[in-house]
């Protein structure tokens, strides 16, 4: 009877030396661990697979994934991009911040917005022969609201760390003549970037304030703050200070916008309003950036669309959505020698 194994014979009659044993499972091992060697090999070149190019930079579908404290802007950016190129559709879902990450890198989408980087531990997961590309598209403010009946409009940085992290949980702590008696601080969500912004940036880590609550949306902050006139709200600048935006101007009449002192002029009693001018100029102390990050892996349609984001064009309408643009726009200005 022949084996399976460099033919070698079984023989009954002949019992087979030890060293002639050790021979034949050194074979058979051997043998395993090359079948073993060819399928490992199978595996990896299958998931390194180019990817199958159903798009270009200006064609086909894709669908992305954006931080829903950005819609504004991002829905601007793709409806413009698509009235350009009329083959091109992009579908976005807005979501919270960890679920846009947790999108990309599980591959269910090719390209993300979202108020930050990714941190190493998320890039670990990613190829690190073709790593993300991670463009800065704008710069948001985080901005502080009001009740229209409160007279306390303006804070020094270290007040706004102290309400954050529940050191301050009075009215009365910031001024004696207020009688609105304890403050709250009211997030649109507690998985936002927002939230996730202050929490990590503002307060290094510490918990935030007892007396902060989360609703449902930002314009449900708006509503909260504006019924009540011991609240403080926070939101991003884009919903009220889009450049000719009447919805932006309707929230203004409801809310006040705070002014924050700078770091840099602390005790000076100089606060900046996360408004349009001070934002460009970044006196403003609370901001963040906006990036839009893509892990495609080949000139597909999510490169055409952040290179559009990136243009000249692209950076108006971030400026339009009462963003800073990453970088300014450039205008051209005729001059006539005749009036």
């Amino acid at each position: 009877m022949s084996g399976n194994f460099l033919n070698t014979t079984f023989c009954p009659e002949k019992p087979r030396s030890l060293s002639g044993r050790y021979s034949f499972y050194f074979l058979v091992a051997l043998n395993f661990l090359i079948s073993v060697f060819f399928i490992l090999s199978s595996c990896k070149s299958k998931s390194h697979q180019p990817p199958v190019e159903t798009d270009t930079p200006t064609t086909g579908e894709l669908t992305i994934s954006a931080d829903e404290s950005f819609a504004p802007v991002v829905s601007d950016e793709v409806n413009n991009f698509e009235n350009i190129y009329a083959q091109a559709k992009i579908h976005v879902n807005f979501k919270p911040e960890p679920d846009a990450v947790s999108d990309l890198i599980n591959n269910r989408v090719r390209e993300i917005v979202i108020a930050r980087k990714l941190t190493n531990d998320e890039l670990s997961y990613l190829r690190k022969d073709y790593p993300p590309r991670q463009i800065m598209m704008g710069i948001d403010a985080v901005v502080f609201i009001v009740n229209k009946q409160n007279a306390d409009t303006s804070f020094r940085y270290d007040q706004v760390v102290d309400i954050l992290s529940g050191k301050i949980l009075d009215w009365k702590e910031i001024s004696n003549q207020s009688s609105l008696g304890k403050l709250s601080i009211i997030f649109d969500n507690k998985r936002s970037s927002m939230f996730r912004y202050l929490k990590e940036d503002v307060l290094k880590g510490k918990p935030i304030s007892p007396q902060a609550f989360a609703v449902d949306s930002n314009e449900a902050v708006i509503s909260y703050v504006e019924k009540d006139p011991a609240a403080i709200g926070v939101i991003g600048a884009s919903r009220i200070i889009t450049l000719g935006d009447t919805a932006a101007k309707i929230i203004l009449t409801k809310v006040k916008v705070a002014g924050i002192s700078n770091q840099d002029t602390a005790g000076k009693e100089i606060f900046y309003h996360p408004f349009h001018e001070e934002l460009m100029r970044k006196q403003y102390p609370f901001l963040r950036g906006l990036y839009i990050i893509s892990r495609e892996e080949y000139a597909g349609l999510g490169t055409g669309f952040a290179t559009y984001v990136a243009s000249d064009e692209g950076q108006t309408i971030v400026e339009r959505s009462g963003l800073v643009p990453a970088k300014q726009p450039l205008r051209i200005i005729e001059l006539k020698n005749e009036f």
